[in-house]
């Protein structure tokens, strides 16, 4: 947030008071103020420079979080200025490859689809996107590496005859450089070095923090300065001096006293790995504290409260209804609410109705505004550094922070621990977490999994959101929906028991059991990286185990495609949310 009164800083109004036409690199540390610049700057741009911000104005981020908290902020603003088209590079990426007819079949994978979009900005083709842009914005700077920095840059060249730009950002925080695949690849560093060769913006700073409200976590949000400029190994000194300076309270189990006297205020558990966070979070619910695992953007569904407002019933809701039974629990407007759905379901001829099946489909292909996305709404948070990134909390505790920073650290490892010492606006502990010997991540499944002395001793495996998340038997979706609004909480627990009809020779399906009923089924990823784990042990003729030890952390929409579309099929529904490390009963194992 910012200053008191809500008012800009000389450094923020000096970013936010440029022209359409200028240029601009803005260091911003983390509690600086950025979104809120970024706000700023697009009022400006419109009030003062007349852009029309639906189309003059072109917001890029590296990630879906950041569309939603740019967007967030906007919604303040009066209606023109909440039409500033503000996208991921991903999004961007596929719009150019789909409206572009040389550019043939979108690739598979998200980077191959940036590098197809490069290219056709290499051939000079400028969509009518981006030949109507007068200012790009490019948030996050410090994640804009490899292929997507490329990416940028041919956006910041095919525009630079018509626009300006103002890229935003903290060095110290890029902890993305390890997925250049090869020497070639631009790192951060190197991104914002061709910035200032190709194009000489302007550099400017933000200097005063907002987030930090004690001593400790003041200290830390001025790392960043001390480490501007730094070579490595001197860098990696400084924040491993920084991370040994936090005290240590004590263990995750002791934890609860501490969380009770902090509640309601947001706390945080940081992790290395998610392994780790497993550990946390199933060491926090055995002493009583039920913890939200931080997913990310990419593995969470749909907000749940689109099932409970949307009649799926029927094939069109009108705004009118949907105003009249709104439920503003969800901390939102109605207002808002509609707008997010319209935004899904993308039929914005008709602003007055929602078509229900185009919506549902948006759904389950997970094809949503960041918006819509159910985040970890808990007091108490268990993450790893990175999904933290970009997120703040009232109180941090960093997880086995001896692991961190080992004698062959590299300078991403450095960043790492640069984020986790600035997430907090009060408190920064470290606490201590017994970790089973047998954690390990497994190469077969890509999965976590506890194993016995030998290696193919399998005792708990790791169980993510989409594990969960599958459309079956449809006629019973209105019953398992209701049943779950009425008789499910967070935090009571459900066993994976086998379908044996569903269920072959190769991949098992499970059924999600509440109280013995059946509220949900496993998925066919699920049941691949099951078996690619336990292959030898089916092998040597044992059954499929039993699979305990999970409960509900929370709820999430689920829809289905016009392949399984019906009228007395429910196309929206109810769903749990299940993650966790799961044990393996074999004592109760099924044939």
């Amino acid at each position: 947030m910012l200053n008191s009164d809500d008012a800009l800083d000389e450094d923020q109004l000096a970013a936010a008071g440029i022209a359409p036409g200028e240029r601009q690199v803005v260091i911003a540390p983390a509690g600086t103020g950025k979104t809120e610049s970024v706000a700023a700057l697009v009022e400006s741009l419109v009030t003062n420079g007349g852009v029309l911000a639906s189309q003059g104005i072109l917001i890029l981020t590296f990630s879906r979080a950041a569309v939603s908290a740019i967007r967030r902020r906007l919604a303040g603003k009066d209606a023109a200025l909440r039409a500033t088209n503000v996208r991921t590079l991903d999004a961007l990426a596929a719009r150019l490859i789909s409206t572009e007819e040389s550019a043939g079949e979108p690739a598979r994978s998200f980077d191959g689809r940036i590098e197809q979009a490069t290219k056709v900005l290499r051939r000079d083709v400028v969509s009518d996107e981006l030949a109507v842009v007068e200012h790009v914005i490019v948030d996050e700077v410090q994640d804009v590496v490899g292929v997507r920095a490329e990416f940028v840059l041919e956006i910041l060249r095919a525009t630079r005859s018509h626009a300006g730009f103002t890229v935003l950002g903290d060095p110290q925080q890029a902890i993305y450089n390890f997925q250049i695949k090869d020497t070639g690849g631009v790192t951060s560093g190197q991104f914002l070095g061709y910035l200032d060769q190709q194009f000489a913006p302007e550099l400017r700073a933000l200097g005063t923090n907002y987030r930090a409200e004690s001593e400790d976590s003041r200290r830390f949000a001025s790392l960043g300065f001390q480490l501007d400029g730094l070579p490595d190994r001197r860098r990696i000194e400084v924040v491993r001096r920084e991370l040994a300076s936090v005290t240590t309270v004590g263990d995750v189990s002791e934890m609860p006293a501490f969380l009770s006297k902090w509640a309601p205020n947001r706390t945080a558990f940081l992790c290395e790995t998610n392994g780790v966070a497993l550990a946390v979070r199933d060491s926090l619910r055995a002493n009583g504290v039920e913890a939200a695992l931080q997913s990310s953007a990419e593995q969470r569904g749909a907000a749940a409260w689109v099932a409970r407002a949307v009649d799926a019933s029927k094939s069109k809701m009108k705004r009118s209804a949907f105003v009249e039974q709104w439920d503003d629990t969800s901390g939102r407007s109605a207002a808002d609410a509609w707008r997010l759905l319209k935004q899904a379901e993308r039929d914005f001829k008709t602003g007055d109705s929602l078509q229900v099946a185009r919506l549902a489909r948006a759904v389950a292909l997970r094809d949503v505004p960041a918006e819509l996305l159910e985040p970890a709404d808990a007091d108490v948070v268990v993450s790893t550094v990175h999904r933290s990134k970009g997120l703040e909390f009232d109180n941090v505790l960093l997880v086995n922070t001896g692991r961190w920073l080992s004698a062959e650290a590299s300078n991403d490892d450095a960043s790492e621990a640069y984020v986790a010492l600035t997430r907090s606006r009060d408190r920064v502990f470290a606490v201590d977490q017994y970790l089973d010997r047998g954690l390990r991540r497994d190469k077969m499944s890509d999965r976590w999994v506890l194993q016995g002395r030998e290696a193919w001793q399998t005792f708990g495996f790791e169980i993510r959101p989409a594990d969960t998340r599958t459309y079956t038997d449809p006629g019973r979706a209105p019953d398992v929906s209701q049943y779950i609004r009425d008789e499910t909480r967070i935090g009571d627990e459900v066993d994976l028991r086998l379908n044996k009809v569903s269920s072959d020779l190769s991949r098992p399906v499970y059924d999600v059991e509440h109280r013995g009923r059946r509220i949900g089924v496993t998925s066919e990823d699920f049941g691949f990286n099951l078996q690619r784990r336990l292959g030898s042990i089916r092998k040597a003729g044992r059954g499929w185990p039993h699979i305990q030890g999970l409960r509900i952390d929370g709820f999430e929409t689920r829809g289905c495609g016009p392949e399984l579309a019906h009228p007395d099929v429910l196309s929206l529904w109810l769903g749990v949310v299940v993650t966790g490390m799961a044990r393996l009963d074999w004592n109760g194992e099924d044939e």
